[in-house]
């Protein structure tokens, strides 16, 4: 199926990892560009390691492209980060993105991961330019396993994710692409952030060009009487977040007019359905929706 506009799906972990698998095979001929899994590490989280569920969600799909869309680096060495992309493009090559983020787990978690970088960016920065000069082999420590990249394959296209101007001009200035979310936080992404990204953008040969992916959490209903109940079932728990409810052609609205105001390129639906079910029914109602629309 052919959407107007890119769109890909963020795995919020909202169910067990056999959840998380079933979504991702049943919405792969959907039109949906990307599966990306995030790192969570609160208590019934499911996705703690991303990179390790992405390798199976790539096991289960063919066409989507996959991957994590936020590994928390300032909790792991480098060259230990470096190793798991080279492997993911290695075993799946041309499809997957790679995504780092700089948030902090909460504790007790961060102490047993380690304790982790301080939380200044500059430490962090240096950390994600180590691992940037790794994965492209731009230092003498070369990422395993080193025979799938003798050939000068291009190593997986890096993400940056984060909603801050900072943000944007250090993955300008990494080649990388810009990940930002419209829920977590009350100021997103500004279209002038993502004007200065693309002006100061320093092409790869795994990524030509500038790319930008706004993250959008999603309740796509399939009657509007389901879309009332959604509603005042979720404002009335989570009154906080940011959450587009409708059916699925006020969702299609909703996005095309977000997309175009935040001058992003791409948007990655969150679906906050609480089973794999629900997410299935409602990316698929979704996908039909937007395949059938004008917009663009």
């Amino acid at each position: 199926m052919s959407l107007p506009f890119p769109v890909g799906v963020l795995d919020p972990g909202a169910h067990d990892v056999r959840g998380t698998l079933e979504v991702a095979a049943a919405v792969d001929s959907s039109g949906y560009g990307r599966y990306w899994l995030t790192e969570h590490h609160d208590e019934g989280a499911p996705h703690g390691n991303p990179s390790m569920v992405a390798a199976m969600v790539a096991g289960v799909t063919s066409t989507m492209r996959v991957g994590p869309c936020g590994v928390l680096l300032r909790y792991y060495t480098p060259l230990a980060v470096a190793n798991e992309a080279t492997l993911l493009e290695a075993l799946f090559p041309g499809r997957v993105d790679f995504g780092i983020a700089s948030a902090r787990a909460p504790s007790p978690h961060a102490e047993a991961l380690g304790g982790g970088l301080p939380a200044d960016d500059v430490a962090f920065e240096e950390r994600l330019r180590v691992f940037v000069a790794i994965l492209r082999r731009e230092t003498e420590l070369v990422p395993l396993p080193m025979g799938e990249r003798a050939g000068g394959a291009a190593p997986p296209p890096v993400w940056i994710s984060g909603n801050s101007d900072a943000k944007a001009q250090l993955a300008a200035t990494l080649g990388a692409g810009l990940a930002s979310s419209s829920f977590h936080t009350s100021v997103p992404m500004s279209p002038d952030t993502f004007a200065r990204y693309r002006d100061a953008f320093a092409p790869r040969p795994e990524l030509p060009a500038p790319v930008t992916a706004l993250a959008v959490s999603v309740l796509c209903a399939e009657t509007e009487a389901e879309a009332r109940v959604f509603h005042d079932v979720y404002q009335r728990l989570f009154g906080y977040e940011q959450t587009l409810i409708g059916t699925p052609s006020q969702c299609v609205e909703e996005l095309a007019a977000l997309r175009h105001a935040s001058g992003a390129d791409e948007l990655l639906i969150a679906p906050r359905q609480n089973t794999a079910a629900g997410a299935i029914r409602g990316l698929l109602a979704l996908a039909e929706a937007l395949g059938r629309s004008a917009v663009g």
